[in-house]
């Protein structure tokens, strides 16, 4: 019988080993990509189909049924909402759940498993930037022009994406051992896209909540892109405090992680 045991490091040696083996991203992207996409009529077009799907059932219940207000046409507010939120629960989801459905893998071969988050990562920030791509067809249609700072909405998706990461490490972490973590998760992500303004502008609630939404901090990165389409100037303090907030949160998540790497063979 073979006993495999983690040998124990620091977390900056951690990081710079998780660097040394970072040609294995890309190829567990690639993996997942083909995996999803197998078999497919129209491939890597489903990850416009699902985003597309949502906003158009926002819009049609939200503007005609129940209207809302917003600051900008009601297809760009839920079409933007949709996208970041894709991108943060597909982090969430595919990425806490990468350690056990690789368990096999992770058996055969050693290599930091970090590596499978961010993989994970990267594939749903491509879906991301395809809705981006439509995002600005839109842009365009509705407002005939593209505003002086859209461009840069990519970069303002970057706090969501550390911050997604981050709750991914230590969702993975308990999920090891606590299965009941990957079980609760689906209802946790439906449950919680009630309480982001996804279809539904902060302004609509009452002001007592609308002091506490703002305070979640995805509700306040999403309220940042759409300040951006709605032809504003980025606030670069608001951008520095939520970059540093989910970098710290990434980096926390990960350190966690590294930690429970060690044990991870025993507990899977």
């Amino acid at each position: 019988m073979i006993n495999y045991s983690a040998k124990k490091q620091s977390f900056g040696a951690y990081l710079k080993n998780s660097w040394h083996h970072r040609h294995l991203i890309m190829t567990f992207v690639r993996r997942d990509l083909k995996i999803k996409y197998a078999q497919t009529l129209i491939g890597l077009s489903w990850s416009l189909a699902q985003p597309i799907a949502m906003a158009f059932v926002y819009y049609i219940f939200f503007q005609y049924v129940f209207p809302m207000k917003t600051t900008i046409p009601y297809i760009l507010f839920v079409f933007s909402g949709v996208i970041c939120w894709n991108l943060f629960s597909s982090i969430i989801m595919q990425s806490s759940a990468s350690i056990v459905q690789n368990e096999e893998l992770i058996r055969k071969m050693y290599f930091p498993k970090s590596i499978l988050l961010i993989s994970k990562t990267l594939g749903a920030t491509l879906d991301a930037m395809i809705g981006w791509v439509i995002l600005l067809f839109l842009v365009c249609i509705t407002t005939g022009h593209i505003p002086m700072f859209f461009w840069i909405t990519p970069f303002l998706f970057i706090p969501i994406i550390l911050f997604a990461l981050g709750c991914a490490f230590l969702l993975a972490s308990i999920s090891v051992k606590k299965r009941d973590v990957l079980i609760a998760l689906p209802f946790l992500i439906q449950m919680a896209i009630w309480f982001t303004p996804i279809f539904y502008p902060l302004s609509a609630l009452p002001l007592q909540l609308e002091r506490w939404f703002v305070l979640v901090p995805l509700n306040a990165m999403m309220e940042e892109v759409r300040s951006v389409i709605n032809d504003g100037s980025p606030n670069l303090l608001a951008f520095i405090f939520q970059f540093s907030f989910s970098l710290s949160v990434a980096v926390m998540g990960c350190f966690v992680f590294s930690r429970v790497e060690e044990r991870m063979m025993d507990a899977i």
